[in-house]
C-alpha cells in the first residue's frame, strides 16, 4: 500500500490514464483514483496529504506552464476581468513569442485543452453526486493559509465549470458546500485576487434562479464589497447587475455614500450652479465668481478663480463637443467661455437686457429664462407661452421647458412652435 503522501500523485495518473481511455465510462480504476483523491482531501490531521491533492487537482486541468506548474489561478483571474497575473505570466514564459508561426496549431491545442478540461471537471464534479464539493468544504476549514487558498482556488475552477455543461443534480450539492465559504472569502479576505475569484465563483452560482435568490440573501453585506471590486474584475460587476433584478432587492437601501471633506466657499456667496466636465468641476457663485476645480482627487483642488459677471451668476452649461461654457447672471449679460487645458477663458459676451434664471445652448443657439414667462431664444427671440420657466433642456431642434403649472413645454424646430405636456399632480 502507498503511502498517504503518494497516494493523490498515484490517483491522478490513474485518473488521467483511465479517461484517456474510456472518457465517458465509469471504471475500477476511476473509482479507486476518486476515493483516493477524495480520502486524501479529507484527511485533517494529514495536511501535507491535503496540500498534494489540492496540488493533483490543480495540474488535472491541464493548465500547465513550461516547468510544469498549474497556472490555472492566473487563467482564472484573467475569466474574471484580471489579466495582471495572466500577462505576467505569459510574459514570464515567453509563450506569445513567435506567435503568429503556431497560430493553427495553438488553436488546435486550446481547443483540445478545453476539452479535456472540460471532461475532467464533468467526472471530479460529478463523482458520487458531487462529494467533492462535501471534500472541498472541509478543506476550506483548515488553519493552513496553503490548503485555504488552494482549496479556493480549485473551489473556483471547478463551480465555474460545473455551469459548462448540464447539470445533473450537483449544482445544489456545489451551492450548499460552498457558498457560505465564497462569501466569507469575498467578506474577510484582505487580498484582491483570492476576492476575485469569490466573485468568480458567485457569478456561476447567480446564473441560475435558485441560485441568485440564494446570493440574494446577502446582498446588503457583500454589496459595498462588489462595487469596489467592479473596477477590477467583470465578475464583480455581473452580480451586481444579477442581484439589481431580484425583487427582494431594494436599490435605495443598498446605496450608500461616504461623506468627504467640505469646500468652503462661503467668501464668494452661495453655490448657484456646477457643472462637471473631464476632471473638472465648475462651479459658480452669488458673488458673480466662476471657479474651477481639479476633481481627480478626493479633495477637490482650485485651479482657477475668475469674476467676470457684476452680479450673481444662477447658470452653467457646457455643451457638445465640451470645448465651451456658458454662464447666465442677474447682471443682463450671458457670457461664453473657451475651455482650455488649463483654465477657461471669456470669448464673447452677449448682453440679453434681462436677467438670467436658467440657460441651454447647442452649437447653434443659446436659449434662456427670465422674469415672466416664456423663454427667450437667441439674442433674444420671446417665445411666449404664457408659463414661467423653472429649467430648460436643448437637444438638436427640440427646447424642453419645466413650467409653473405641473407641464412640459416643447418648442419645435427653426420656429420653436410650442407644444404643451401636461403633468398630472402627484
Amino acid at each position: 500500500m502507498s503511502p498517504m503522501e503518494q497516494k493523490p500523485a498515484i490517483a491522478t495518473l490513474l485518473l488521467q490514464l483511465d479517461l484517456l481511455v474510456v472518457p465517458w465510462k465509469m471504471s475500477i480504476y476511476r473509482e479507486e483514483a476518486m476515493e483516493a483523491l477524495l480520502e486524501a482531501l479529507q484527511r485533517k490531521d494529514f495536511p501535507s496529504s491535503q496540500v498534494t491533492a489540492l496540488d493533483a487537482l490543480s495540474s488535472l486541468s491541464g493548465h500547465l506552464s513550461t516547468p510544469g506548474k498549474s497556472f490555472m489561478e492566473a487563467l482564472l483571474l484573467k475569466t474574471a476581468g484580471f489579466d495582471q497575473a495572466y500577462n505576467a505570466l505569459m510574459k514570464r514564459e515567453e509563450l506569445k513569442r513567435n506567435e503568429t508561426e503556431f497560430t493553427e496549431k495553438t488553436k488546435e491545442e486550446e481547443k483540445a485543452a478545453r476539452s479535456w478540461e472540460k471532461r475532467v471537471a464533468f467526472v471530479l464534479s460529478n463523482h458520487e453526486k458531487g462529494v467533492i464539493f462535501k471534500a472541498l468544504e472541509e478543506c476550506f476549514k483548515s488553519n493552513s493559509v496553503e490548503i485555504a487558498k488552494s482549496c479556493l482556488v480549485v473551489a473556483t475552477w471547478l463551480v465555474h465549470m460545473l455551469y459548462s455543461f448540464p447539470d445533473c443534480g450537483v449544482r445544489d450539492i456545489a451551492r450548499k458546500s460552498l457558498l457560505d465559504k465564497f462569501i466569507n472569502v469575498l467578506q474577510s479576505s484582505r487580498n484582491l485576487e483570492e476576492k476575485i475569484l469569490a466573485a468568480l465563483a458567485l457569478r456561476a452560482f447567480v446564473s441560475e434562479p435558485g441560485g441568485l435568490n440564494e446570493v440574494g440573501v446577502y446582498a446588503k453585506c457583500i454589496w459595498k464589497i462588489l462595487s469596489k471590486l467592479k473596477m477590477s474584475s467583470t465578475a464583480a460587476n455581473d452580480i451586481l447587475k444579477a442581484l439589481m433584478n431580484l425583487p427582494c432587492v431594494d436599490a435605495a437601501e443598498l446605496w450608500s455614500c461616504t461623506e468627504g471633506p467640505e469646500l468652503d466657499v462661503s467668501m464668494n456667496g452661495e453655490v448657484l450652479s456646477m457643472v462637471h466636465i473631464r476632471s473638472w468641476l465648475i462651479s459658480s457663485h452669488s458673488d458673480g465668481t466662476i471657479k474651477v476645480w481639479d476633481a481627480r482627487k478626493r479633495v477637490p483642488r482650485l485651479i482657477q478663480e475668475v469674476r467676470e459677471h457684476s452680479k450673481a451668476v444662477t447658470c452653467l452649461y457646457v455643451p457638445r463637443p465640451y470645448d465651451k461654457l456658458y454662464s447666465g447672471s442677474l447682471d443682463k449679460t450671458i457670457r461664453v467661455w473657451s475651455i482650455k487645458q488649463e483654465e477657461i477663458h471669456c470669448i464673447h459676451v452677449h448682453d440679453v437686457k434681462e436677467v438670467v434664471h436658467e440657460l441651454t445652448a447647442s452649437d447653434k443657439v443659446a436659449c434662456f429664462s427670465s422674469q415672466g414667462t416664456g423663454v427667450k431664444v437667441g439674442v433674444p427671440k420671446h417665445v411666449n407661452f404664457n408659463k414661467t420657466v423653472k429649467c430648460l433642456a436643448l437637444t438638436g431642434d427640440t427646447l424642453y421647458c419645466g413650467c409653473t403649472g405641473y407641464g412640459i413645454q416643447v418648442t419645435l424646430s427653426e420656429n420653436f412652435l410650442a407644444a404643451d405636456i401636461q403633468l398630472a399632480r402627484s
